[in-house]
């Protein structure tokens, strides 16, 4: 839960096998995912950018900031291992 305006952190747990694996948070609480939020496992962090994400393969895990938080921020979000 954040405040507009602030930020909060999402933490994600993986399986060890999935350690290599790409990873990303999406929102929407159905099979797909909105495509707009830039924040993988690929490309982040990227200091200044609303989103960033901090994958930690030692401890199966990633986080997601969420800076400047706005309204159209609020509501589900998932956690995301591609598997291939």
């Amino acid at each position: 839960t954040g405040h507009e305006g602030g930020a909060v952190i999402i933490k994600c747990k993986y399986d060890a096998l999935y350690k290599n694996h790409r990873k990303h948070l999406c929102k929407g609480s159905g099979p797909s995912c909105s495509s707009n939020i830039k924040a993988d496992s690929n490309t982040s962090p990227e200091p200044g950018h609303k989103f960033s994400l901090y994958d930690n393969p030692s401890e199966g895990n990633f986080m997601v900031l969420i800076t400047q938080l706005t309204e159209e921020d609020s509501g589900n979000y998932k956690c995301v291992v591609k598997l291939q």
